[in-house]
């Protein structure tokens, strides 16, 4: 008669495993689920590749519309900036020719050179007019 004791078995039959199956290799069924994940997390990274490449399209196609609807608009405003210095122009010019002036004629005008004062200074400018008026002495134009 032998007596069973599992207290006095041998440490190395009791870390054997089974005869059945190894332990160390993960099994059928979590490698199925690995790749089950592997390619939903790829098809879900295309798709979402797909839709903000989509998105991406349609938003430029949005700015080019509302770059060109800008670009119409800025037209349609210096047309009108246009229009309305020409008839404030033409307004000037009915209301001179009503106080009895008239244009000035050919000859009349004289630019000035780039060289003489600017605008700023109206003592620069009072001395600048004196030498046109006498440069048009000179020559025998009128002012």
């Amino acid at each position: 008669m032998t007596i069973f004791n599992p207290a006095f078995v041998s440490a190395a039959t009791a870390c054997r495993p089974p005869l059945g199956r190894v332990h160390s290799q993960p099994s059928l069924v979590s490698r199925l689920f690995f790749i089950i994940f592997i390619v939903t997390g790829i098809v879900g990274i295309a798709l979402s590749y797909v839709r903000i490449n989509e998105k991406r399209a349609n938003l430029l196609q949005a700015i080019d519309s509302l770059e060109n609807a800008i670009a119409i608009t800025n037209k349609e405003l210096n047309n009108l900036r246009v229009t309305a210095e020409c008839h404030k122009g033409r307004c000037i010019l009915l209301q001179a020719q009503a106080m009895g002036l008239q244009p000035p004629e050919l000859g009349q005008v004289i630019r000035l050179r780039r060289s003489e004062p600017s605008a700023g200074n109206p003592r620069e400018q009072e001395t600048s007019i004196a030498r046109l008026d006498r440069r048009a002495r000179r020559t025998g134009t009128t002012p």
